[in-house]
């Protein structure tokens, strides 16, 4: 070990041994080496270093203690911004929620309307969506068909109407590009079924095209794109 770790160590073991505020002996030999002890050699010239005595336990246990309430301060506002953050998140979803349910029961009400105001018959799916005849849907839907009576028919329209007044917050413009976006998506998986089904028909085909197949094709080539 160094002198000069060696010092170190005896002037850290003297801090802590010393119960009060005390002074220790400082000087330099000719070598230049600084030496600290508790008395100097008579004829070498020295200085008195003051040193400051270590912290009792009572100062310990307070500056513990102040540590402690610190990190506990921090981490209630920590968990007091998260929580607030968390609840307006959870402010937001709702009425994110409630705006999308809205605007998706405006454009049902208002292409549903558009259907019950068209000069065909009218029906339910078994899903309980509206079609109407010569739709897409009723080229390729085999389940069962709930059709629609005159005075049903009126009695949907007055219920669509006041649907339409009561959801229908976006501008004209938005709710026609999202009624167009629906029926979009939906005659994208219709003529899927009619191709499929057009594949099938070919399959057991006896090579004359029967009047269904020719109308199948026909609906194909003009309606799906």
């Amino acid at each position: 070990m160094s002198n000069i770790l060696k010092l170190v160590l005896l002037a850290i073991l003297l801090i802590l041994m010393a119960p009060e505020s005390a002074g220790i002996c400082k000087w330099v030999d000719k070598d230049g080496v600084v030496h600290y002890a508790e008395t100097c050699p008579e004829d070498t010239r020295s200085t008195e270093v003051q040193i400051e005595p270590p912290p009792t336990q009572q100062q310990i246990e307070a500056t513990r203690e102040r540590a402690d309430r610190v990190r506990s301060e921090i981490q209630a506002r920590s968990a007091q911004k998260e929580q607030e953050k968390e609840q307006k998140s959870g402010e937001k979803q709702p009425s994110d929620k409630s705006t999308d349910t809205m605007n998706k029961n405006c454009a049902e009400a208002k292409w549903n309307l558009e259907i019950l105001r068209k000069q065909l018959p009218v029906y339910y799916d078994q899903e309980n969506r509206l079609h109407y005849n010569r739709s897409l849907h009723s080229y390729w839907y085999e389940g069962q068909r709930t059709y629609l009576d005159d005075p049903e028919r009126a009695a949907k329209i007055l219920h669509y109407a006041q649907l339409e007044q009561q959801t229908c917050t976006e501008s004209e413009a938005d709710i026609r590009a999202r009624i167009k976006m629906y029926m979009e998506n939906r005659d994208r998986e219709i003529c899927q079924h009619l191709k499929s089904k057009l594949e099938n028909m070919k399959k057991f085909s006896t090579g004359i095209p029967s009047d269904e197949m020719r109308e199948l094709e026909e609906t194909i080539a003009t309606k799906c794109r």
